[in-house]
């Protein structure tokens, strides 16, 4: 009753943003009641955007990671899409 994970089911697959929220000691317990829950549902789950320490937290119960991306970060007063190898992009 420490700590929550909040998700969204998504055809068959419980889609958590972030990692448990709460005391380190109740996430640890939130993220296997959560497993057991998706498990129990016949439901496949997984964290998305978590953070350095999430990570720490969920492979300290047995999940791996898999980096899928960063946040872009563009100058916006230099960036443009003239030039002809931006052309498909104007379009």
């Amino acid at each position: 009753g420490e700590a929550f994970i909040g998700y969204h089911l998504s055809g068959h697959t419980a889609v958590a943003l972030g990692e448990p929220i709460g005391p380190p000691d109740s996430c640890v317990a939130v993220a296997r009641a959560f497993a057991e829950f998706c498990d129990l549902n016949g439901w496949a789950f997984c964290y998305h955007q978590v953070t350095s320490e999430g990570r720490a937290l969920l492979t300290g119960v047995g999940l791996s990671s898999l980096k899928i991306g960063e946040e872009a970060i563009i100058d916006l007063e230099s960036f443009s899409l003239a030039g002809k190898s931006f052309k498909h992009i104007r379009n």
